[in-house]
């Protein structure tokens, strides 16, 4: 018995189901199959081993620099849930238990964007980040990246 597009599309269909997940929450809308895949990944413990392994993880007092995608500014992304976040951001807040209050940015004492060190991170606001990166002259190099001139 041969089956036709039109019977593949129908069976396809039929497997597919909306199911709302225990850990996470969100109403997920595909096969048994995907619905496993799903499950290992929305896992917050899957999340930390994935970002360790892109974490170039060296002393103490040193840069743990990012490995994975960085952006053109040098930051680290980082995908959780199919939500993208900033490396660093990730760190802190797995570092310190509690998510970056609204409003507050992370900033680096070593000014490098890569790093992921929680001992390199700390909390500001976005005017003490960008006297900051003033003082150091790094706001005026950051000008020049986005224009493309560096």
């Amino acid at each position: 018995m041969s089956y036709t597009t039109e019977d593949r599309k129908a069976k396809s269909l039929a497997a597919v189901k909306v199911r709302t997940c225990h850990q996470c929450g969100r109403e997920v809308r595909c096969n048994d199959g995907a619905f496993k895949v799903h499950l290992l990944w929305c896992k917050p413990e899957v999340a930390v081993a994935r970002f360790w392994k892109s974490v170039d993880k060296r002393g103490p007092d040193e840069c743990w620099p990012w490995t994975a995608q960085l952006r053109w500014d040098g930051y680290g992304r980082f995908v959780v849930m199919r939500k993208p976040q900033w490396a660093h951001r990730y760190s802190w807040e797995l570092h310190n238990g509690r998510p970056i209050p609204k409003g507050a940015e992370v900033m680096h004492s070593c000014h490098n964007p890569a790093c992921v060190n929680p001992k390199h991170l700390s909390l500001g606001t976005h005017k003490e980040n960008m006297e900051e990166a003033k003082r150091l002259g790094r706001w005026l190099e950051s000008l020049a990246i986005a224009k493309g001139q560096a």
